[in-house]
C-alpha cells in the first residue's frame, strides 16, 4: 500500500499554512463563499465566523500575535482506519452533578480482516471540552 497525501489533506494544510504566513487572499481562495468556522466547545459560547470575520477577527490575531511561519502544524492525520468523531453527552452522577460534555475524538483502528468481526481499536485521542470538565470536577468533588 503507498501512502499518498489525500487532496483534502494537501488542502487542509495549505489552508493552515496561510494562516500562519499571514497570507489572507490565499486563505480566502482556498475557501467556499459560505465557508463558516465553527467553534467548539459550545461552552465557550464563540459563534461561527464567515470567511469575512476570519480574515479580519482571527487574521487580526494571527498578525498581532503571531510571528509568520507561526503556529506550526505538528500533525495531521489522514489514513484509513481513522475514524473522527464530534461527540456531545450528558449524564448526571450519583451525587446529583450535571456533565454535559463535547468532545472531538480520532479512534484509530487495525486494518479489518475478512470475515474477523469488528476490527479493533488500536489508539483513541480525545479532545475534550476543558472548562466544563474542570468545572465539573471541582463540583464532584467539592459535594
Amino acid at each position: 500500500m503507498t501512502n499518498t497525501t489525500s487532496p483534502y489533506i494537501k488542502a487542509f494544510r495549505a489552508f493552515l499554512d496561510a494562516l500562519a504566513e499571514h497570507d489572507f487572499d490565499a486563505v480566502v481562495a482556498l475557501v467556499e463563499d459560505d465557508f463558516q468556522i465553527i467553534r467548539a466547545p459550545e461552552s465557550l459560547q464563540q459563534p461561527p465566523m464567515d470567511i469575512q470575520q476570519v480574515v479580519s477577527g482571527l487574521g487580526k490575531i494571527f498578525v498581532d500575535s503571531f510571528p509568520k511561519g507561526q503556529p506550526q502544524i505538528f500533525e495531521t492525520k489522514d489514513t484509513i482506519p481513522t475514524f473522527i468523531a464530534h461527540v456531545t453527552s450528558s449524564g448526571t452522577t450519583f451525587k446529583g452533578n450535571a456533565l454535559r460534555g463535547e468532545y472531538v475524538m480520532f479512534a484509530e483502528f487495525e486494518t479489518a480482516k475478512e470475515g474477523g468481526g469488528p476490527p479493533k481499536m488500536k489508539k483513541l485521542t480525545e479532545f475534550l471540552d476543558s472548562k466544563t470538565t474542570e468545572e465539573f470536577y471541582k463540583a464532584e468533588r467539592n459535594v
